[in-house]
């Protein structure tokens, strides 16, 4: 994630995710499930005890099917926010 976003350093996952995120195309999460997405929902269902396997499979299924979009959708170019642009 870090060479994903250009991001040198100490970084909590929070960090890298907001990075990541504003690199998406704005028009991403209106046809796809982000990766903050899939993790709020999976966290809730792990916190409230309520994860199942279908659960897991599901949220793997929706995680293969970001990073295939990705695959063909490259991130906009943006440097890091603690990084100059380039001259």
């Amino acid at each position: 994630m870090r060479r994903t976003v250009g991001k040198a350093g100490k970084a909590t996952g929070d960090e890298l995710w907001k990075l990541y995120r504003a690199r998406l195309d704005p028009d991403f999460p209106k046809s796809f499930k982000t990766l903050g997405t899939i993790y709020d929902e999976l966290s809730e269902k792990l916190h409230n005890a309520d994860a199942s396997a279908e659960q897991f499979d599901q949220s793997k299924s929706e995680i293969e099917r970001h990073f295939r979009t990705m695959a063909l959708l490259p991130l906009i170019a943006k440097p890091a926010q603690d990084q100059a642009p380039p001259a």
